[in-house]
């Protein structure tokens, strides 16, 4: 039995495809290889000249660090006022609620909870 020797052709990945994230290099077969390129996702990789290309990439100056930041002052967050009730407004009542498995209505002979007497 013979084994086939099969060249492996290296891409650069150019856009996200499957596993492979954009700038990644990868090999396949020379089908696969032809069908990336054609597909927009991959270029040939040329090995030699992407070490010629780092050799002559502009290094991009070093940035300065960030400013401290100062503390600035800040007003402080009103806080809400007592809520006023209004007299005229009737308290809500829940009997006007839909009835569904989150909300059934109450039992008939479920013991009803009184109200405490507000305290003047």
């Amino acid at each position: 039995m013979t084994k086939a020797i099969v060249a492996l052709i290296i891409v650069l990945f150019t856009k996200n495809w499957r596993a492979y994230a954009a700038g990644e290099t990868a090999g396949f077969d020379e089908a696969t290889a032809e069908a990336l390129i054609e597909g927009g996702y991959a270029v040939e990789y040329d090995a030699d000249a992407q070490v010629n290309a780092k050799k002559t990439m502009p290094v991009a100056p070093a940035s300065k660090p960030p400013a401290a930041k100062t503390k600035k002052q800040t007003k402080a967050p009103e806080v809400a006022k007592s809520s006023e009730v209004d007299p005229e407004t009737p308290p809500a009542d829940d009997t006007d609620l839909p009835e569904d498995e989150d909300n059934p209505p109450p039992a008939d002979d479920a013991q009803q909870d009184e109200p405490e007497e507000e305290k003047p």
